[in-house]
């Protein structure tokens, strides 16, 4: 046929007669009708489709001919995109003359369709008989239409003649047939309107806009139109739903266009509507046509959602993908794996129409726009501002308008507000009218623009205000009305100037206030009597310049308005629907109601076409996957109701598989873009038709619950990556779905509500509800049928594919990605957590899940693992210590089956997951109160000690903890396996456990620690002693880098840190925490270790060794376990004391230069610690520590070493002895009880602390020699002599940053002082008894010593106090007087040693035995001096002030501070003869000096000394001390001497002291210090006098003894007792036999000073010793003075 054309292009075709049809048989008619469609399809196919290639033939033809012009017709016929690009505001041909064609054919087609199109809108007369002419006639023109659309090429989609031909006939075509009444019209006009959507939506963008709007978007929302008329529009919209490209792009042309309505979602929202069934009463639908309809509308959200999932395949990742096992391949029902996403198995209907022609996601050729998401996501954004707006534009206008304004919408202008107005027809029209007229001058310039974009040429007056008014809503008041038709007449007649038929403005502004009123009289209901015509000519006559306008015009006028109401373009139509949507009882008055609103739809649309014909607009096929989400957040809510309400009220398969898939693709589209609100607002939905989270849901339990419970299923399995926080609501329910499960396999549903195990209150909490109890018997009873009716509905949750399922979910766990494994472990612990909180028995279904989880997802990444343990060992460690022993040991036993496969797999070094893993063991071990879970953990932890040691490397860490935690336990199974278990590691596995090595030697101390089990104590101490040969023997082993911090440390610094320092630290714990026999022995070990390795430790080590010693001695501030301090004091102390000497003289050269003062500084606070037996310690240490270290020393160590005793000296002189005074007994009588505090400064004694130990920070402190004043001056007050009190330096406490014992610029005479002492930091004030923090002194003063200290006539001894502390007594003052309290009474009663008599220092009251059984009297009970003695002076006074017995207890504790300073003095007079002469050598000299004067006989005139003098050994540190030094030690001896002599010699203090009790009857006194001092400085000057390495000092030296010894016979002249003269015999002993020893001229200056004296000493009555070497001394001076000469 094609070539017959070309080559007879001229012949005539053969003319197609047709019959009349009123001539024909009905059965021709058909016959005709097939045959002609089936011709003329075939002829304009041909002709569309080969037109190209006939047309290329004919240009080569005619090439030679016709070059220009054929040059100009294949360029517009090859390249169809120089077209108008999609516009619609091309110029329009308005005849086929006038158009221009490239071919015969072409013009052929274009009148052939045009023919069809002006067929097609021929109305049909009878409706009702489809045989008709006229029936036929546009059905088949329709037909013939869609055959053409269909079977079109891209020249007749893209030639501008035949798209202008679509815009102006067949879109007025489809108009006039889109709500033709007659369902076959109808339906073909619905696919011709699919295919112009599929195929020309590039071009008629606006048209498409209007037909869905208000065309069939309308038909589906009035309830006026019938249930056939619906359905074919839904079937219409299932084929558009059904392509996913034409979807987005509605979404993405219209939604995101400002000016366009939101046609998608007003699409969704009626789908979902009538998915609801929310119109079938409305339209009188029966049962089946309603059901029909909520399916079709529910097939089309779900392939609008289809499509959604469709375009997100690419975010979409199938976990199968991963590798599945050959068992775990079946995927969703009703689905195939397409790649990665989601594709329903049947054909999309309508889906032809895209794949034919094109339209994919590529876009079509004519595409005018780029698709740039972030751009149409800022215009939907406006849109929705824009809308909100609208919305608020009803009530609100001028609000709106503001609002509008200030988001940039509208402008600010006059003319741009009243462009808004006009143009957006999305405006109550009713408000605008509001606007327009305002009284306000910018709404007055807002209507003037607004009518002035109304263009009135050459329109009929009545046209023109139809024009005006259709625009909006007239104002009810007159002015407003008066004021617009102003206006109108005005703009009237400036645009029609040549129409004369009005004479001015003022005839037209009457004659349309007239209309106006001539409208409101016809077609107001509530006017009765109607204008006439002859009345409205009559009401017109004179308004045009006093002359009548013509009668015809006006005649017109009232016919024209009096027939067509003027109104506006959708008012009727709303109106009307409204009407019948709540009146419709019938199908006529439906019918009827149709008809009309049809043609308000078809006049509404027709004016928007118009209206958009020249407008232009750009339409974008959509590319990007980003613009599902806004689509969906926009949907989603109506998608979720309509889906829920369908499957809560329908049963049917249809109907709920419809809306699984619909569950199904909505969770898919929301997890692929992170949607959590609506991810979880549609599966919580989901989860809640399970009907398993809800209280009777088993009963309510029918097929499609089962249904939901598979979906639910299948969707946690295909989307578990992106569940995130929802994975909680499946987990619930498979949860709940295994009691289900129980019911169905024959299980009593009634015992399942009985607690397993009764262990909780009744009061506990529950934590989150979870309906893990059926309350089935509430519902069911006893009845046996309801019973097994009931395990039959639940009997399909144990069928084979639901218990696949439910394992699939957790064996496929292993496919989740590193986030998604994250959120579904904390989903289903915290499920887990909720059964275990059960009151009435917890279940174990989750835990037993997540032991299985962690078993399957155990070799994932350890990056990954790392994250899923830390939430399971967390949950773990709570259900380890649940109050349910059979879960404890349930987790306790999984924990050891998990720990035993992990520990398989090995660790590399450095790393701690094995740490991470096995931490719940040591969490569940310190916290479950079980002693059946603990021992079950020990167990464990001992079975994989044996069985997987080689493979623990970080665990040893947590192994060690379980078994410190089992080392406080008093179950002797439990430690005893512990510790075996311990013992073996250390003896078997030690170089396997080296990195944790700090952690055994603190589970060694743990175990040491545990008072019940001595022997285990003794040997853990053996096992630390053991590691020390360790650490010595392979020290390589400690030597490891990089791990636990240890970057910063150094190299040489590692061994230290790892091992010794544990270790010493350790058994320092041990020495602070045990019982006597375990500390000393820890002590012991402890010191040995110092001693064995100490060769090894560099001085820094030292430092830090030292400060961990340090606490030791003052245990009560590094220790929460109370000891007896007297007690601790006399054994450990002393005890540490004498080791730390030891170790510091056998390494003095490496720890004198860094640890010399902390040493002596600890020496000072061990005199100061109010214990005799410490401080008589002290004093031997120092002079052990001089003798054996003595030559070591440089001079820089003698000077520090004698201030130090200069200190000691200053710091325990008994200066209270001197002032102190008693209170006067009319002193607490007063109504106040009150002590003056100036009374009691006379025994009050005020300490600052010095901080001895080891410095950390700062310059170490030294024993510099400070400048004047002295001690005695600085540290004086008022005229009383204060003492300075040091306690231990604690380096770890934070208050002692910043403060160190510094010394004071510029003093020459050393002494301790602070710069800023604190209370908090350093200081401790002292009470009024002047002591430290001992609270009291077992051990009494030996007789001995204290004869030695304080001699008296009679020799009494001291009464112990009690072996316990009391409580310090509380008095609460009421009206200024103490209340009545009874303090509390220790339980020790007081011993005493010896006699007492009356006068004697009275210890604490004893318990007397009265008619009350024994009990104290609280009259009779005292309060606790040590107590009070912890407490600043101010609060003693105050204490005081309420009781005589709390100033008694007070005045008791002094007067034992005051004993042991004197003899604190003692020991320390001793220990300096013993450091310069050596122990043995002053009591040889005496024995000596004795000796040679019981060889004197009365004849003889000189002594002679036997033997080598002892006080010139070389075994004394004498000639190591130099002259300074030594005049030190001299001035210290002065200074005893000097307060012992005034002691003696004032006695009215000693008087007062004896009143008071201070040593019974007699009076004490100080003789044996007067003459150990004096004694001692007497040899000590002698022997330098004629030292000759000292002749540097000879003068002063001779001067000091000359002066000294004078003094002292003075003072031996001036005593009166003979009992104190006695005690000089060894002073006088001294003086006399050195003074005859001296050489000729010395002893000529000496006798010379003290000859009077010496004479003086004649007259006493002396001893006979001392008689014979005074006569011999006065022989040899008259002897050397020449005066006499006998021998």
């Amino acid at each position: 046929m094609q070539s017959a054309i070309m080559e007879t292009p001229s012949k005539e075709p053969v003319p197609l007669i047709l019959p009349t049809p009123h001539l024909a048989t009905s059965e021709q008619d058909e016959q005709l009708r097939e045959s002609v469609s089936f011709f003329i399809t075939e002829i304009i196919s041909e002709a569309i489709v080969t037109y190209q290639l006939e047309l290329n033939a004919q240009t080569i033809e005619n090439s030679h001919a016709k070059d220009k012009e054929n040059q100009s017709i294949t360029s517009e016929v090859n390249d169809p995109l120089s077209q108008s690009h999609g516009s619609t505001g091309n110029a329009d041909t308005s005849s086929s003359s006038k158009t221009q064609f490239q071919h015969i054919l072409q013009k052929d087609c274009y009148l052939v369709f045009k023919a069809l199109c002006k067929l097609s809108e021929k109305d049909i007369v009878d409706s009702k008989d489809p045989k008709s002419t006229d029936y036929r006639s546009k059905v088949l023109s329709l037909e013939l239409i869609l055959s053409v659309l269909q079977n079109s090429g891209p020249v007749f989609r893209t030639s501008d003649q035949f798209l202008n031909l679509i815009k102006q006939q067949l879109c007025l075509s489809l108009l006039h047939n889109g709500v033709s009444a007659v369902p076959a019209v109808f339906e073909v006009s619905l696919s011709i309107f699919i295919v112009i959507l599929s195929s020309f939506k590039t071009q008629l963008k606006m048209q498409i806009e209007i037909f869905l709007k208000d065309i069939f978007l309308h038909i589906l929302e009035t309830s006026s139109s019938s249930y056939q008329h619906k359905w074919l529009v839904l079937n219409a919209l299932t084929r558009i739903c059904s392509d996913p490209q034409s979807v987005v792009d509605v979404y993405l042309n219209y939604d995101c266009d400002i000016s366009l309505h939101n046609i998608f979602e007003r699409l969704v929202n009626d789908l979902a509507r009538i998915a609801q069934g929310r119109q079938a009463f409305e339209i009188g639908a029966s049962h089946q046509q309603e059901k029909a309809l909520r399916l079709k509308g529910l097939e089309c959200l779900v392939y609008i959602l289809r499509g959604m999932v469709e375009w997100s395949k690419e975010l979409y990742t199938d976990p199968s993908t991963t590798g599945l096992a050959s068992g775990d391949t079946e995927s969703l029902a009703g689905y195939e794996s397409d790649g990665d996403s989601l594709v329903y198995k049947h054909k999309r209907v309508g889906s032809h129409a895209s794949s034919e022609h094109g339209s994919t996601r590529s876009g079509s050729a004519m595409t005018s726009a780029t698709d740039i998401p972030e751009q149409f996501e800022s215009l939907k954004l406006r849109k929705d501002l824009m809308e909100q707006g609208i919305h608020m534009f009803i009530g609100l206008p001028k609000k709106a308008l503001r609002f509008l304004q200030d988001k940039g919408l509208v402008g600010k202008t006059a003319k741009e507000v009243a462009e808004f107005l006009h143009h957006d027809d999305r405006l109550d029209r009713t408000a605008i009218g509001e606007i327009l007229g305002e009284s306000d001058e910018f709404c007055k310039e807002v209507m003037c623009a607004y009518i002035d974009f109304l263009d009135f040429n050459g329109m009929m007056f009545l046209s023109a205000l139809r024009l005006l008014l259709m625009k909006f809503r007239l104002p009810g008041e007159s002015q407003k009305i008066d004021r617009i038709m102003e206006k109108f007449a005005s703009r009237f007649c400036e645009t029609n100037p040549s129409r004369a038929i009005f004479a001015s403005a003022d005839a037209a502004y009457v004659l349309a206030y007239s209309i106006i009123m001539l409208t409101t009289d016809l077609h107001n209901s509530q006017v009765k009597r109607k204008m006439t015509k002859e009345e409205y000519i009559k009401m017109n006559r004179g308004i045009n310049d006093n002359k009548d306008l013509p009668r015809d015009f006006l005649e017109d006028i009232y016919d024209d308005i009096a027939n067509n109401e003027i109104r506006m373009r959708d008012s009727s139509r709303l109106a009307k629907g409204t009407v019948y949507g709540a009146a419709l009882y019938n199908e006529k008055q439906r019918r009827l109601a149709y008809l009309e609103e049809s043609e308000v739809m078809q006049e509404t649309a027709k004016a928007l076409m118009n209206e958009r014909k020249s407008k232009l607009s750009f339409f974008t096929s959509a590319t990007h996957i980003e613009h599902i989400r806004p689509m969906f957040k926009t949907t989603w809510a109506s998608m979720l109701a309509s889906f829920s309400i369908s499957l809560k009220d329908n049963d049917d398969p249809e109907f709920v598989r419809q809306c699984l898939d619909g569950f199904r693709c909505a969770i898919r589209v929301a997890c692929v873009f992170a949607l959590q609100l609506e991810r979880d607002a549609f599966i919580q939905s989901l989860a809640k038709f399970t009907k398993l989270t809800t209280s009777s849901g088993l009963v309510e339990m029918q097929p499609k619950n089962i249904e939901v419970i598979k979906t639910l299923l299948s969707v946690a399995y295909t989307d578990g990556n992106y569940l995130q926080s929802a994975w909680i609501h499946v987990i619930r329910c498979i949860s709940q779905l295994e009691l289900a499960q129980l019911i169905s396999t024959g299980v009593n549903p009634l015992l399942l509500t009985q607690p397993a195990a009764q262990k909780r209150p009744k009061d506990q909490a529950t934590g989150p509800k979870l309906s893990t109890q059926l309350p089935i018997k509430s519902f069911i009873g006893n009845d046996q049928k309801k019973m097994a009716t009931l395990q039959v509905q639940v009997g399909e949750t144990s069928s084979q594919s639901v218990v696949v399922a439910v394992d699939r979910i957790f064996t496929g766990s292993v496919r989740l990605d590193g986030s998604a494994i994250v959120d579904f472990v904390k989903a289903l612990c915290k499920i887990c957590g909720e059964e275990l909180s059960i009151p009435s028995g917890a279940r174990m279904y989750s835990l037993q899940k997540i032991v299985e989880i962690s078993y399957y997802n155990m070799d994932r990444i350890r990056l990954e693992w790392s994250r899923i343990w830390a939430i399971l060992g967390s949950h773990f460690n709570t259900a380890g210590c649940d109050q349910n022993e059979e879960v404890c040991i349930f987790v306790v036993d999984s924990l050891r089956q998990l720990s035993m496969k992990f520990l398989e797999r090995g660790e590399f070094p450095n790393f701690r997951f094995q740490k991470e893993f096995l931490r719940p063991f040591e969490f569940i071990m310190g916290n479950n109160p079980s002693f059946t879970v603990r021992d079950l953990v020990v167990r464990c932890v001992d079975q994989m000690v044996t069985s997987q040691a080689n493979s623990i490397k970080s665990g040893w860490k947590n192994t060690f903890s379980v078994f410190n935690s089992a080392a406080q336990e008093n179950d002797q199974s439990i430690i005893e396996l512990a510790f075996s278990t311990t013992s073996r590691i250390y003896e078997e596995h030690f170089s396997l456990a080296i990195d944790s090595f700090q952690d055994g030697v603190m589970c060694l101390a743990e175990f040491s620690s545990n008072p019940n089990f001595p022997d285990i104590s003794m040997e853990s101490i053996r096992l630390i002693r053991q590691c020390t040969r360790y650490i010595s023997e392979a020290p390589e082993l400690f030597q490891d880098t990089g791990v636990d911090g240890s970057y910063s440390i150094k190299d040489e610094d590692h061994i230290w840190e790892k091992a010794w320092y544990p270790v010493f630290f350790e058994l320092s714990r041990i020495i602070t925490r045990c019982k006597l026999d375990v500390r000393t022995r820890a002590l012991t070990v402890m010191f040995e270790i110092m001693k064995s390795y100490g060769y090894s430790f560099k001085q820094h080590w030292w430092i830090d060794l030292f400060a961990t010693t340090t606490k030791i001695f003052d245990v009560a501030r590094f220790t929460e376990v109370q000891f007896d301090e007297s007690e601790w004091k006399t054994t450990t102390c002393n005890h540490a004391l004498y080791a730390v000497m030891d170790v510091f003289v056998q390494y003095f050269e490496i720890l004198s230069p860094v640890l010399l003062d902390s040493m002596l500084q600890q020496l000072v606070w061990c005199v100061h610690q109010n214990n005799e037996q410490l401080a008589r310690s002290c004093a031997n240490c120092l002079e052990n520590f001089v003798l054996l270290t003595g030559p070591q020393f440089l001079p820089v160590v003698w000077e520090k070493v004698c201030h130090c005793v200069e200190t000691i000296h200053e710091l325990s002189e008994p200066t209270d002895l001197m002032s102190w005074k008693p209170l006067e007994s009319q002193e607490f009588s007063g109504s106040t009880h009150s002590l003056d505090r100036d009374s009691l400064s006379s025994f009050t004694t005020t300490s600052s602390v010095a901080t001895p130990g080891v410095f950390t920070t700062g310059e170490t402190p030294s024993f510099e020699p400070p400048a004047s004043p002295s001690l005695d001056e600085e540290l004086h007050d008022n005229n009383h002599l204060h003492s300075k009190v040091l306690v231990p330096f604690r380096p770890e406490s934070p208050q002692n940053t910043g403060r160190e014992c510094k010394v004071v610029p510029g003093h020459t005479s050393h002494t301790f002082t602070l710069e800023k002492p604190n209370v908090v930091g350093g200081a401790m004030p002292v009470g009024l008894e002047g002591e430290s923090d001992d609270k009291s002194d077992k051990k009494p003063l030996l007789a001995e010593e204290t004869a030695l200290a304080l001699q008296t006539v009679n020799e009494d001894t001291i009464t112990e106090e009690t072996d316990k502390p009391e409580e310090a007594l509380t008095i609460e003052i009421k009206n200024g007087k103490p209340a009545k309290q009874e303090p509390s009474v220790s339980k020790a009663t007081k011993k005493q040693t010896k006699k007492t008599q009356s006068g004697l220092i009275k210890s604490r009251s004893t318990k007397k035995k009265g008619k009350d059984g024994g009990k104290t009297k609280p009259s009779e009970r005292s309060v606790d001096p040590d107590t009070v003695s912890t407490r600043s002076a101010m609060e003693v006074a105050d204490l005081g002030k309420n009781t005589k017995q709390a100033y008694r207890n007070q005045v008791q504790s002094l007067f034992k501070s005051l004993i042991i300073k004197s003899v604190i003095q003692l020991e320390l007079i001793q220990a300096i003869d013993n450091i310069i002469f050596y122990p043995t050598a002053t009591k040889h000299d005496d024995e000596r000096n004795l000796a040679a004067v019981k060889a004197v006989t009365i004849k003889d005139s000189g002594i002679q000394l036997m033997g080598e003098d002892p006080l010139s050994n070389k075994k004394g540190m004498y000639r190591y001390i130099k002259s300074p030094e030594m005049t030190l030690l001299l001035d210290v001896l002065s200074k005893m001497h000097t307060f012992a002599k005034d002691f003696n010699a004032n006695v009215e203090q000693r008087t007062v002291l004896m009143k008071a009790g201070f040593r019974g009857r007699a009076k004490p006194n100080l003789l044996r210090q007067e003459t150990l001092s004096l004694s001692c400085m007497l040899r000590i000057l002698f022997r330098m006098l004629n030292d000759p390495e000292r002749t540097d000092y000879s003068e002063r030296t001779e001067e000091r003894l000359l002066k000294l010894v004078k003094d002292s016979l003075l003072y031996f002249l001036s005593l009166d007792a003979t009992t104190h003269q006695e005690t000089w015999t060894s002073v006088l002993n001294i003086i006399f036999i050195r003074t005859l020893s001296l050489e000729s001229s010395q002893f000529k200056r000496h006798v010379g000073v003290y000859y009077h004296e010496l004479c003086q000493m004649v007259m006493l009555d002396l001893r006979v010793e001392i008689k014979i070497l005074l006569r011999i001394l006065l022989l040899r001076i008259g002897k050397e003075f020449s005066v006499t000469t006998a021998n």
